[in-house]
């Protein structure tokens, strides 16, 4: 009987097996990439106890417009020119400061996959710093 209904309906079998394995990766994907993000409490733990250092990867014009204290700019495009600078903070947490998470866990790939050192990003970025009422500093 299952068998009959299986091949009388092949086509809606078939896309329900599809959907089901899409829903499995995705919910895999969401679980490694979130392990990678970090809560504004514990940037502001590192931060206050020098075990921490934000790399914002914004544009340089965004970093100006609005900025963590003590944030370091280099820009994402400009990562791979600036191992010797991320180098010098291997024995602190590195902080990534993205536009988008995804540009975030690009940065992160590139970082650990040149043995830079343990690196995290905050998820959604300065505007998760800014909903937190987190204080910024622009440069005119």
């Amino acid at each position: 009987m299952l068998y009959n209904f299986i091949f009388k309906n092949i086509l809606i079998v078939t896309l329900l097996i599809l959907s089901i394995v899409i829903l499995i990766i995705i919910e895999i994907k969401l679980f490694f990439d979130s392990k990678n993000s970090i809560t504004i409490n514990d940037v502001l733990n590192l931060i206050n106890n020098n075990t921490g250092i934000i790399i914002d990867i914004r544009h340089i014009n965004q970093f100006n417009e609005s900025h963590i204290l003590s944030s370091i700019n280099i820009p994402y495009n400009k990562i791979v020119n600036n191992f010797n600078l991320i180098k010098k903070h291997k024995n602190k947490v590195i902080i990534i400061l993205a536009e988008t998470d995804s540009e975030a866990q690009k940065c992160i790939h590139i970082i650990k996959k040149n043995s830079l050192g343990n690196v995290r990003y905050i998820a959604n970025g300065i505007k998760s710093w800014k909903k937190n009422d987190m204080p910024t500093i622009s440069i005119k």
